[in-house]
């Protein structure tokens, strides 16, 4: 069986299929073929690429094909980069079954990649293709996309604490609603949480299904502990959790409900990003200090090897007196995912300690000092 692919076309497709056996998530406990495999599958005359690895799917339509083929596998990675260091741009596949083996090239070039025979109900295409229908809902892209943008950052790194390694998000009006927090900071994007019915989605698979995501119309829905994604000839599914961590989420709105404002101003992002990154090249400081005086803005850091530095930034007119410190990386994440120019910080006072609070359409930001 033959067919023929075009490189420039193609190969975003299969690299970011391979994403998904990087994340190495897969439990191989029997199954025909490794869980890592990229599956070539044909229905009605159309090839499709399918991958798995027990957390995350996806499957894509490819070409067109001649006659309907039986199933096969191939390493997803060793695919992947042969694709992508091929010298020329049309390619020529044949599939060899009798010797397993997967043959792609031209004239001058030649690769043999060893194949697995699939049998086709071992394939769990199921999640994605026979779902019915009538169950999904049109997707928002960009509610979506949003709702991972202003979240997915404040998550804890992968050896932190659950369930702060991972996005909560809850469905209402069928808008997205999320929320993270590492400890230091909390997002909110979208309504406020009263204990809706929500999930949890860890900030890995969030990040992969936002690259998966078709700009095109697109349909939803969450079964049986999964979310899925269908799109025209396409679709990609992903593990979540019910949240069983309500009592933390709650927790976040005392910080937003009850807390006494001390100043708010209007400021361009850019300047304390260029005074932000200015201290800190110099300082190598974790932390900088941020105090008012007048209408004045006064950033500093210091550290016992290299030095100390001070930056001041201009206001447009006089805001109450405050001190407080935070993590740098911190700062300029937020304001480097804000949209607007000009932007609101408002200082709050917490049971003696100085929060920070950045918003932006539909979303708010906060950050705990570093005492």
């Amino acid at each position: 069986m033959k067919f023929k692919l075009d490189k420039l076309e193609h190969l975003h497709k299969f690299q970011l299929f391979n994403k998904i056996e990087k994340l190495k998530l897969a439990t191989r406990e029997n199954k025909t073929v490794s869980s890592e495999s990229l599956i070539f599958h044909t229905i009605d005359n159309k090839l499709y690429i399918y991958i798995s690895n027990g957390i995350s799917s996806a499957y894509s339509y490819i070409c067109e094909v001649e006659d309907d083929f039986r199933s096969f596998a191939v390493d997803a990675s060793s695919f992947t980069n042969a694709l992508s260091n091929f010298p020329s741009n049309e390619i020529q596949f044949s599939i060899l079954f009798d010797e397993n083996q997967l043959v792609f090239g031209n004239k001058k070039t030649r690769v043999s990649l060893k194949t697995s025979n699939v049998e086709s109900e071992n394939i769990n295409f199921q999640d994605l293709f026979l779902l019915d229908n009538n169950t999904f809902l049109d997707l928002d892209v960009n509610n979506l996309l949003n709702a991972i943008k202003y979240s997915s950052f404040s998550c804890a790194p992968d050896y932190d604490e659950y369930p702060y390694t991972s996005i909560m998000f809850f469905i209402k009006d069928n808008n997205f609603n999320s929320q993270s927090s590492d400890k230091h900071r909390i997002s909110m994007f979208g309504e406020k949480y009263d204990g809706d019915n929500s999930f949890l989605i860890s900030k890995a698979q969030a990040e992969l299904m936002k690259e998966f995501i078709s700009k095109t119309s697109s349909k939803y829905t969450v079964h049986k502990g999964k979310f899925y994604i269908l799109w025209e000839n396409g679709g990609f599914s992903c593990a979540i959790e019910n949240n069983t961590h309500q009592s933390v989420y709650n927790t976040f709105n005392q910080f937003f409900d009850n807390s006494e404002l001390i100043t708010s101003f209007e400021i361009n992002k850019n300047d304390i990003l260029k005074s932000l990154r200015f201290i800190s090249s110099i300082s190598s400081n974790h932390n900088f200090f941020m105090k008012s005086s007048g209408s004045q803005l006064i950033f500093s850091s210091s550290n016992n090897e290299k030095g100390a530095v001070i930056d001041k930034i201009q206001l447009s007119e006089d805001i109450v007196e405050f001190e407080a410190s935070y993590l740098v990386n911190h700062f300029i994440k937020v304001l480097d995912i804000i949209n607007k120019d000009d932007t609101i910080l408002s200082f709050y006072d917490y049971n003696g300690y100085t929060i920070c609070i950045v918003e932006d359409l539909n979303f708010k930001h906060l950050m705990f000092p570093m005492e």
